[in-house]
This record gives structure tokens, sequence and C-alpha cells, in this order.
């Protein structure tokens, strides 16, 4: 019956509507932008990689003509 006296504590103060929802937006939206430019990455590493081989290639076919002659 005592604790009936005693003031009840109040509750945590409320966040601000939307705050969780600004910060989730925003790191989606970040891992958005980082995804665009390592894949952006990944494809002009690719077109480097893929022209280098084919010059490659060439040269290849190019000797092994110029020994089988």
């Amino acid at each position: 019956m005592q604790d009936l006296d005693r003031p009840r504590p109040s509750p945590p103060p409320a966040q601000p509507e939307g705050a969780e929802e600004g910060l989730v937006v925003a790191i989606l939206a970040l891992a958005a932008t980082v995804a665009a430019v390592l894949g952006a990455r990944a494809a002009v590493v690719s077109s480097a990689a893929s022209d280098t081989w084919q010059t490659a290639v060439r040269e290849e076919v190019k000797r092994s003509a110029a020994l089988a002659r």
C-alpha cells in the first residue's frame, strides 16, 4: 500500500516523429550511392582488362602466324 503514495516516474521523452525514418532513408541512400560507385568502378576495370586481354591475344596470334611461315 505504500507504493500508492509514491509518485510514478515520468516516461522517457518521445523522439520526434520521422527521426528514425529519416536516418534509415539516409543510410539507404548512402548504401545505394556506394553500390553504384562500386559497380561503375568494376565496369571500368573489367572493360580495361578485356581490352588488354584482346590485345594480348591478337599479338599472340600474329606471333604464331609469323613462326608458322
